[in-house]
């Protein structure tokens, strides 16, 4: 996946460009900068929900995206099963994506009756079972407490590298974008730029401890600090 994105205004004020951007297939990138900076804008762009843009794209020969927002957004009225059917008929396979996620005793819960935690992997489960080439992911798990968050990485990280996936994660928090990603974009500034590419060449399970892992981490959390503005 390939954009050019040359302009992007809000409210008449340039708000993200000139930059490129290319994701490899099967790569996860983590997309971090200050709130407001544009992350959440950028994937509406490259999801197709917002058109208002110059320049170009290419998604290639099969541009099915899938879009995992902050919030679970599933129905209410629906069971967590129902809920992927919607976007595929095949109960079986629904059925086995929610038992990759954890949740295979609660195919016939109703979203009221889930933790906040299973909520996002039901969300998880659904935007996976779509088999998208693009998987965008806004701060999805933002607002779990430390150890539910934790769960959940886990679980995104073993259904990514068994459906290889292309994935952009945008994230606030460095140490989330150092533990589950290939390579971490920082987008900052006044019209907002790629200010940084690093590629985060560490063996998974990753330990935010080591030497490396904090190296990288004062990388990140320094180049935001310093193209801010």
């Amino acid at each position: 996946m390939k954009l050019s994105l040359q302009r992007k205004a809000f409210a008449g004020k340039p708000l993200l460009g000139p930059f490129d951007l290319t994701l490899r297939a099967g790569e996860f990138v983590a997309l971090t900068g200050p709130s407001g900076v544009g992350k959440t804008t950028l994937l509406r762009i490259l999801a197709g929900l917002d058109q208002d843009w110059t320049g170009s794209i290419d998604l290639g020969p099969d541009p099915n995206i899938g879009f995992m927002f902050q919030e679970p957004r599933l129905m209410p009225w629906l069971t967590a099963l129902e809920n992927l059917r919607l976007v595929c008929e095949d109960t079986d396979a629904a059925r086995h994506m929610l038992v990759d996620v954890g949740l295979g005793d609660a195919a016939n819960k109703y979203p009221n009756q889930l933790s906040g935690g299973m909520q996002r992997r039901v969300a998880l489960a659904r935007s996976m079972l779509g088999q998208p080439k693009l998987l965008l992911m806004d701060e999805p798990f933002a607002s779990l407490d430390r150890s539910t968050a934790q769960q959940c990485r886990q679980i995104l990280l073993n259904c990514w590298q068994q459906h290889k996936t292309t994935i952009l994660f945008v994230t606030h928090d460095m140490e989330e974008a150092l533990q589950l990603a290939d390579r971490a974009l920082v987008l900052t500034g006044e019209p907002a730029k790629i200010a940084d590419d690093t590629a985060i060449d560490i063996d998974r399970p990753r330990a935010m401890d080591t030497e490396p892992a904090q190296q990288l981490l004062s990388r990140l959390v320094q180049c935001s600090a310093n193209f801010s503005h």
